[in-house]
């Protein structure tokens, strides 16, 4: 197997993942074992902190899961021709309205961080 090499992102080349992303995966954890899910979202940046709004219905694996632990772990991946490129970023969700029968959460980044893999050259 072939080892990639990567780039550090900075936080203005994070903020473009997010842009750019379609989905995020977002990883829950109920106490017991890790749930990771594809879902969409929305953000935006409050001051210098991004911020992460998820939308999920208000009972199910997800809300119980954010029951018993709030922290949410979130991957975004932007297309590119000549790289993977991923951003992680980390955060407590906290509930913010109610919308058409579901709850949505907003997520303010505290940590991210971002690398661009190179695709090796075989």
């Amino acid at each position: 197997m072939s080892s990639m090499c990567y780039q550090t992102l900075s936080f203005v080349e994070c903020l473009e993942i997010l842009r750019q992303a379609k989905a995020v995966r977002a990883a829950f954890f109920d106490g017991h074992a890790p749930y990771v899910v594809p879902m969409g979202f929305e953000w935006f940046v409050n001051g210098m902190q991004p911020v992460v709004c998820l939308m999920m219905p208000k009972e199910g694996r997800k809300a119980e899961a954010l029951s018993v632990c709030t922290q949410v772990c979130l991957e975004f991946e932007a297309p590119d021709a000549a790289a993977i490129q991923v951003v992680l970023a980390e955060g407590k969700a906290v509930p913010l309205h109610e919308e058409d029968g579901a709850m949505v959460y907003a997520i303010p980044v505290e940590t991210m961080s971002g690398r661009r893999y190179f695709l090796p050259d075989d």
